[in-house]
């Protein structure tokens, strides 16, 4: 007997939940920044969305580097990391994600592993349906 077991983690996950709070956002380069207490552009990229990494842009990355990058575009936004407001997204996330699990572990704040197997019935077709409902 086999499992069916999903793998969720979320794409640069800071960044689609001020894409979700500003859906402005969703054309520009966003870029979430952990600011160092040292101040101006101190500091270093958390998280980028894909239109920033087209250029280059990344996680780790520190953010002066990351604005050298991005300097032809001046619509860029650097925005500061929301721990309490991503913290919220997860928590909703991750009970729509326990609800549609046998077994259910919590990874991170973007990840998690989902026993689907009994839920499913090892249907493939069951699973590919249940996972674009858990997408959605």
């Amino acid at each position: 007997m086999g499992r069916v077991v999903f793998h969720i983690d979320f794409d640069y996950f800071y960044a689609q939940c001020e894409e979700v709070r500003k859906p402005e956002l969703k054309t520009k380069p966003v870029c979430v920044c952990v600011f160092s207490d040292r101040g101006g552009d101190s500091g270093a990229i958390a998280t980028a969305n894909y239109t920033a990494r087209k250029f280059g842009v990344k996680s780790g990355i520190p953010i002066s580097f990351a604005k050298k990058r991005l300097e032809q575009r001046k619509d860029a936004v650097f925005l500061p990391v929301d721990f309490e407001y991503y913290e919220k997204i997860t928590e909703k996330a991750m009970k729509i994600m326990k609800d549609n699990a046998d077994i259910f572990e919590y990874v991170g704040r973007d990840e998690a592993y989902l026993d689907v197997t009994k839920r499913v019935e090892e249907d493939f077709t069951k699973a590919s349906h249940l996972a674009q409902q858990i997408k959605i």
